[in-house]
């Protein structure tokens, strides 16, 4: 069985193995206790890198995306920021793949789900695909875009802040394309995401066993709030 150390290892030379076949430069910090394992070099662009072992449960890949050590008050655990890093990559050996996941998506959260196949629910709000962040899909060019609308914000906080003095937030509109439909499961573990998305200008239903039972919106519409039915 492997030890936590070796694992780190083999995920690390993995994730160095994969930038470097797609001609992307690699270096490692000389001194210990960073809260990177690598350094990607985009040139001019230099990418602090914190590297995961990831595993396979099922039609996913999970992802954890904080630290953890021993003290002599117990464990301690310890998400990861924008501050820390860059980005975190993960590789899976279960399928032999790497993944890169831009630390505004990961900051302030402590695992990812990224989904292989469609789940069998036929959810698709709120769904992390494993193809969107895999090495070989990703432009590094501009690495971030692999988060789609999410790299609209760029940072969680200053993405916020910028939609919000950007206009009224009464004169933001909201078209059906904004209004997404996830599951209570889903807006649960994922609430400050969601969250955020609101504050940005995006709306989306909450639903029960495929009924909409909620809904959460920018603040300042009329039209849409947070509101909340039961279905009888």
């Amino acid at each position: 069985m492997l030890t936590t150390d070796q694992k780190g290892a083999i995920a690390e030379t993995a994730v160095a193995h994969a930038a470097v076949k797609l001609g992307l430069g690699v270096s490692r910090p000389v001194n210990e206790g960073e809260r990177y394992d690598l350094i990607l070099d985009l040139r001019p662009r230099l990418i602090r890198l914190q590297v995961k072992w990831a595993r396979r449960r099922g039609d996913v890949v999970a992802v954890r995306s904080q630290s953890a050590r021993r003290t002599r008050e117990g464990l301690l655990t310890r998400g990861y920021s924008s501050q820390d890093i860059d980005a975190l990559a993960a590789y899976c050996p279960d399928i032999d793949r790497c993944f890169y996941l831009p630390a505004s998506l990961v900051e302030g959260r402590r695992h990812f789900h990224l989904r292989l196949a469609q789940p069998r629910n036929g959810q698709r709000a709120g769904i992390l695909w494993a193809a969107q962040f895999d090495f070989a899909q990703i432009d590094w060019a501009y690495p971030e875009g692999c988060l789609g609308a999410i790299a609209q914000l760029e940072e969680r906080l200053r993405g916020t802040q910028e939609v919000a003095g950007s206009s009224p937030a009464s004169s933001t509109s909201t078209s059906p394309a904004d209004i997404a439909t996830i599951g209570s499961h889903e807006f649960r573990n994922h609430f400050g995401y969601h969250l955020e998305q609101a504050a940005a200008g995006h709306s989306v239903v909450i639903t029960r066993h495929g009924t909409p039972y909620a809904e959460l919106g920018p603040p300042g519409r009329a039209d849409v709030g947070l509101s909340a039915t039961v279905a009888a």
